[in-house]
């Protein structure tokens, strides 16, 4: 357990935070599910790490993230594929990747 621990120590030292925006005019897809490419600065192909509505968001943009369920559909050398399978947001929506090493 001691060397997971570590490991996962280690992993979260070398995480890296990059902001973004699913933007409101950018998805396409005239039916659900919506697609939009989100470009991640130092983002590998096959590098893992988590996306999150940012805590600055509003009732309005978390409610339209909800509403849209969104959904990482695909990943490739410095963007993500986010589907929305539920509602077309019709906001802008921060969001925030961390990136683990």
């Amino acid at each position: 357990m001691t060397k997971i621990a570590d490991a996962l120590d280690a992993k979260a030292d070398n995480s890296n935070s990059v902001s973004g925006v699913l933007l409101a005019s950018a998805w396409a897809g005239v039916d659900s599910p919506f697609t939009q490419e989100l470009e991640v600065e130092g983002l590998g192909a096959t590098q893992n790490g988590t996306i999150s509505v940012s805590h600055d968001a509003t009732i309005v943009q978390r409610d339209a993230a909800r509403n849209a369920l969104l959904s990482i559909v695909g990943q490739d050398e410095g963007v993500l594929t986010i589907s929305a399978d539920g509602e077309m947001p019709e906001v802008d929506i921060p969001v925030v990747v961390i990136l683990l090493g």
